[in-house]
């Protein structure tokens, strides 16, 4: 049968990335590392891409807005999907199956998260959550398979995965609760980030 992709494949790497909302460095990079998506070339020798190309880097990045990492989210929608390969479900509402004490760890958590100065003290924030919540964080090196594809070290060091018994209150606690506070925290680690960028800058004036 027809590869219905291949023969539809009309879209530019500038387009794929508009309509996708991922850059097109980025996608290059998928390419590169996890051949994801594989484009067909024209007789120019352009990448071309197609409509399963879309559907796979939107997929990618979706998971990778809910907190999942690119190699776990690649893996995820490797493959050969069509219209049919399901996109990841809406977000389930941080309170469905939690108690109270992880409503509020979570919401100290968050308050903490305020006040950081420096990426590694959120690094530190989110360690703590994670025990809290009943889990231990662990070496994404030394992790097990079903450790939680989320990735709190920042780059301020080695990465660092959640870990909890499959089907324990202590998994659902993270699944439900940790995706949330991460993505509050990216946003207050490139804060600082820029904040330190935006210092240097006036130091270097000033020097």
């Amino acid at each position: 049968m027809a590869d219905s992709n291949a023969t539809e494949r009309a879209m530019s790497i500038g387009e794929l990335a508009r309509r996708a909302g991922v850059p097109v460095a980025t996608i290059r990079t998928w390419e590169q590392r996890y051949d994801l998506p594989a484009p067909a070339r024209s007789e120019g020798g352009h990448r071309r891409y197609g409509a399963e190309d879309l559907l796979r880097i939107t997929a990618v990045r979706k998971l990778v807005d809910q907190g999942a990492t690119v190699s776990a989210a690649a893996k995820r929608v490797g493959g050969q999907p069509s219209e049919d390969t399901p996109l990841p479900a809406p977000p389930v509402p941080l309170s469905a199956g939690l108690d109270a004490g992880a409503l509020e760890a979570a919401y100290s958590a968050t308050r903490a998260l305020l006040r950081i100065r420096r990426p590694a003290q959120a690094v530190s924030i989110l360690i703590r959550l994670v025990e809290e919540l009943g889990g231990e964080v662990v070496d994404a090196a030394h992790a097990p398979p079903d450790a939680l594809p989320l990735d709190l070290s920042f780059g301020e060091r080695e990465p660092l995965l959640p870990v909890a018994e499959p089907f324990s209150v202590a998994r659902l606690h993270l699944e439900r609760v940790l995706p949330t506070v991460l993505d509050d925290a990216r946003h207050m680690v490139l804060a600082t980030r820029r904040l330190d960028a935006a210092r240097d800058r006036g130091a270097s004036r000033r020097a």
